[in-house]
């Protein structure tokens, strides 16, 4: 209850009590209900605005503070036009003032797309959805708004990741058909070879052909490789012979401007790896870096091995080789540090940068089982640590020289028939191997080999056959093979093709003939 007193005219207090249950109650329920709609306003996952019909921001949450970064006291009674950029006020679209007279013809179904601008100047991207809705002091418009930046960021990822798919499709499409060509190259240039004296001026001709071929199947392995088609094929690998066969290339790279440092262990250990893999682990770095030192600089690539003893390291105990690359350019920023290996980030101006090439050189480290470590401080430079596993077989001969002359072949008189839908192929891979004592068939198709098959399955002791053919491919071939004569041995080949993925043992194109008769 209330009470009040007054003083009355013979000199009496009169003293009147009110019961006010009934008002307090209905403070209650409306404190109650305040509280209900202030938690649910600040719960809600999306910045909420309401304007009135004069296009003014009556109420926010504060997620819409936080998004602009203005405070509530700062918004209130401001026109809904000032989260816009400048040059967007006043303009006709879904926040202009004038709008808002007429709010009950306000429906939006979808969300539109706007530029928001921070309290700070910057700007950024949101979608925001209104709705018309009465109130006891009249109309009014809800905008519930999101900010999409990181739709944004990831649909640009989405794009360039389509962009990098068309570029691996267009990538085997033209392997397959250009390796096949090299193949031929080299195949009819080996065939000429053998064919003309050894004293001949064309001798060492030839041989620059071959050289020449080989280097361009190199340069479509690497475009595989870049497209995440290229398999990677492991073998004994020394980095000091890469760094050093990479030197000229990476000078070029440089530039001037660079002074390139290289110190390599003359002892170092081999490690199991593709060479392919190498090469753009370190092309990669030193285009990195190359970056980091606009102005010039030192770029030092080292070599050397190294055991890890120590339990709590992030690396495991083992022995290990370690590639160290490390500029004098101008760092990198704690920020910067956080997601340098991330795919797609780049710290290079639009259109001068993937953010591909640190992300690859990671995903290439641990595809061969190593670790990667960095250190960089803004205007001293970074220097990243690759560390290879040194094989366990491969501890007790690292040491001795390698042997620098070819396996010698020593060929067989098996049978084998080899089938391909190229004729210069069918050709150069037939000479090469009767060369080396081996009976050979030859069939254009896979319906032509299985004939051949079916007339001399107890001569044929090995089927050689390409993958991609136009009537059956290599695999099906196998198959149907394998039902005519079990025993059958098998080898497939291919200038590209996916279908290889999941085979362990294959002959790829181009090849010279040595490599050919080694695989038999």
């Amino acid at each position: 209850y209330e009470a009040r007193l007054s003083k009355s005219t013979q000199n009496q207090i009169l003293c009147l009590l009110r019961d006010i249950s009934e008002r307090k109650k209905y403070e209650l329920d409306l404190q109650k209900s305040e509280n209900r709609f202030r938690i649910l306003l600040e719960s809600i996952l999306q910045a909420i605005v309401l304007i009135d019909i004069h296009g003014r921001i009556n109420l926010v949450n504060s997620k819409l503070e936080q998004l602009f970064g203005y405070t509530r006291d700062e918004l209130l009674l401001q026109p809904v036009e000032m989260l816009l950029p400048f040059n967007l006020r006043g303009k006709d679209h879904i926040l202009n003032q004038n709008r808002f007279r007429h709010s009950e013809d306000i429906v939006l179904e979808r969300p539109v797309e706007l530029t928001g601008m921070r309290k700070d100047g910057s700007e950024f991207p949101f979608e925001i959805q209104l709705t018309h809705v009465e109130m006891l002091d009249g109309p009014f418009v809800l905008g519930i708004l999101s900010d999409i930046s990181q739709k944004k960021q990831l649909e640009v990822r989405i794009r360039r990741v389509e962009k990098l798919e068309a570029i691996g499709q267009l990538a085997g499409g033209i392997a397959h058909d250009f390796n096949n060509v090299l193949a031929g190259i080299i195949g009819l240039s080996e065939l000429a070879l053998r064919k003309i004296p050894a004293e001949s001026p064309v001798q060492d001709n030839l041989k620059l052909i071959i050289n020449k071929a080989e280097s361009a199947a190199d340069l479509v392995r690497k475009l595989l490789m870049f497209s995440r088609q290229q398999k990677i094929t492991k073998q004994n690998v020394n980095l000091n012979k890469i760094i050093l066969s990479n030197k000229k290339l990476l000078q070029r790279y440089l530039g001037e401007d660079i002074h390139l440092i290289i110190t390599l262990d003359d002892d170092l250990h081999l490690i199991h790896g593709d060479p392919s893999a190498m090469d753009q682990i370190l092309t990669n770095l030193c285009i990195n870096a190359r970056d980091a030192m606009p102005d010039g600089g030192e770029l030092t690539i080292q070599t050397k091995n190294i055991e890890i003893t120590d339990p709590e390291s992030d690396i495991p105990p083992g022995k290990y080789v370690q590639l160290i690359v490390a500029d004098s350019g101008i760092g990198m920023s704690e920020e910067t540090k956080k997601h340098i290996f991330e795919p797609f980030f780049t710290t290079k101006e639009l259109g001068q940068g993937t953010g591909l090439g640190l992300a690859t050189v990671y995903g290439l480290v641990r595809h061969h089982g190593g670790f990667i470590q960095f250190d960089s401080e803004l205007g001293e430079g970074t220097i990243f640590r690759l560390y290879f596993p040194v094989p366990i077989r491969q501890l007790e001969v690292s040491n001795l020289q390698e042997l620098e002359h070819v396996e010698m072949v020593r060929g067989g008189t098996e049978t084998i028939l080899i089938v391909d839908d190229q004729a210069d192929i069918l050709t150069t891979a037939k000479d090469t191997l009767e060369s080396f004592g081996y009976k050979v068939l030859i069939a254009g198709s896979g319906h032509q080999a299985l004939d051949i098959l079916t007339k001399y399955k107890d001569l044929i002791d090995l089927i050689i056959s390409d993958v991609v053919m136009p009537d059956m491919d290599g695999i099906e071939l196998r198959m149907l093979s394998k039902q005519l004569k079990p025993t059958i041995k098998f080898l497939l080949m291919s200038a590209f093709s996916p279908k290889l993925e999941n085979e362990n043992d294959y002959l790829l194109k181009p090849f010279v003939g040595h490599q050919l008769a080694r695989k038999v």
